[in-house]
């Protein structure tokens, strides 16, 4: 008899079972929505992390400008900027400037959020100084000269 209602208790049970969970059609239709939200996103994620890489660019110059600026109007030459052993700059974050510190001088840096244009040079942002004092850092125009 025990045998007899514990088989009727199990299939109670069976029956009983509530079924959690999702369906593979159910999961599916959320992976394509998810696709479809990212593909219209990442785009403008690339946009915005291009630009940010572009003010980061501006920034470094604009500060290794100010750098040269103040020690060619404090000292009247390079010597707080340069280092005259490496011939580069002091600080580490300005070593990818290029140019020259020095009144009536230009100085350059690559920006790593442009395409590298090798005949335009759109991907160089460059600041020129007019004596001692830096001008507004920009990147250069298309047709511009290096």
């Amino acid at each position: 008899m025990n045998s007899f209602i514990s088989k009727i208790l199990q299939s109670k049970l069976k029956n009983n079972i509530k079924k959690n969970g999702y369906s593979l059609i159910e999961t599916m239709a959320v992976v394509a929505i998810v696709g479809v939200l990212s593909a219209a996103g990442l785009p403008t994620l690339t946009k915005e992390q291009d630009k940010a890489k572009d003010l980061a660019t501006i920034t470094t110059l604009t500060k290794a400008a100010k750098e040269c600026s103040l020690s060619l109007i404090s000292l009247g030459n390079n010597s707080n900027y340069l280092d005259k052993t490496t011939n580069r700059p002091f600080d580490a974050t300005f070593v990818n400037v290029i140019g020259s510190c020095a009144t009536n001088g230009k100085l350059a840096l690559v920006s790593p959020g442009r395409a590298k244009d090798i005949v335009n040079n759109t991907h160089i942002a460059e600041i020129n100084f007019v004596g001692d004092i830096p001008q507004t850092a920009e990147f250069r125009s298309e047709g511009a000269s290096s």
